[in-house]
């Protein structure tokens, strides 16, 4: 089965750019509640954040694209309680405005009592679109290759491993090295690998 270029895009684009918005708002949560002191400085991440959220943008016009019609795009979101299709779509507006809200937060260096509740949005978002876009594929019954709990599990982690080498990047690019951060991206993608290896025994 060979997915339309589009799709891949799509697929590899949003689900770094959602990986990385996951992960800066946890940053920024662990920040808040002390928990764990971020690396390097605001612009720094307030970089990756841009970087992030115009891989998500990306990443939904290269959707558009697969559609039989383009211009009816709007219509994706008029069955929501049916389609998770529909479900994406709405949800993936919805993160939009919030991550833009976010970021504009870190660009004016708002106090917690703004980044907080809108971190925790990001971070809820950013997850929901994830599992609705798996779910597109794996409630497909038809395919056997889609038809399975693997497809979002493997959607998540790759996503957020992607998600995690991008902010390793970006702060790389600065002269900035965390660690932590580099251990947490290689542990995703030891996890997605294995759950890849999972699911292609599943298929054999």
């Amino acid at each position: 089965m060979h997915a339309a270029w589009s799709v891949l895009a799509f697929t590899v684009l949003s689900g770094a750019g959602l990986g990385a918005l996951a992960l800066i708002a946890s940053v920024d949560l662990a920040a808040a509640t002390r928990l764990w002191v971020a690396p390097g400085n605001a612009a720094v991440w307030l970089a990756a954040a841009l970087a992030a959220l115009v891989l998500v943008v990306v990443g939904l016009c290269s959707s558009v694209l697969h559609l039989a019609n383009p211009r009816n795009a709007w219509r994706s979101m008029t069955r929501f309680r049916t389609s998770w299709l529909s479900r994406e779509a709405v949800f993936a507006l919805a993160l939009l405005a919030v991550a833009v809200a976010y970021v504009a937060a870190r660009w004016a260096e708002a106090g917690a009592m703004l980044r907080v509740p809108l971190a925790l949005a990001v971070l809820a978002l950013a997850w929901t679109v994830l599992y609705c876009t798996a779910l597109i594929y794996a409630s497909l019954k038809p395919i056997r290759a889609w038809h399975t709990r693997r497809v979002p599990l493997v959607f998540f982690l790759l996503g957020h491993a992607s998600g995690a080498l991008l902010v390793v990047a970006a702060l790389g690019v600065a002269g900035i090295a965390s660690e932590a951060l580099a251990t947490l991206a290689m542990a995703l993608f030891v996890l997605a690998a294995v759950s890849k290896l999972d699911y292609w025994r599943y298929l054999g």
